[in-house]
């Protein structure tokens, strides 16, 4: 996550960058999350996730999601924005709208 946000937002120092990550607990987060995945999954799905995690495959998604995320979000603004569009033409040719 925070290579991600390094990488979104460049103009940030990296010193501000290295005295965030001296400021995080990972092993605090963990602890915190033991319980919800406990919760969610048994032993054995744990250590099925795990072995999944390690896979080359799952490495390379790891990798270029960033990346996916980056390249997919204009595709998502132009749609929901042509769809937003399109709604509200509909609407207001069907009387549900006045003065647009």
């Amino acid at each position: 996550m925070l290579n991600s946000s390094k990488s979104e937002y460049p103009q940030v120092p990296t010193k501000l960058w290295d005295t965030f990550a001296a400021e995080l607990n990972p092993d605090e987060m963990i602890n915190e999350y033991i319980p919800l995945y406990d919760k969610y999954f048994a032993n054995e799905e744990i250590k099925e996730i795990i072995a999944f995690d390690e896979t080359p495959i799952r490495q390379k998604t790891l990798g270029v999601t960033p990346q996916i995320t980056q390249d997919s979000t204009p595709i998502g603004i132009r749609y929901g924005g042509g769809a937003a569009q399109r709604a509200l033409e509909k609407s207001k040719s069907e009387g549900y709208i006045h003065n647009l």
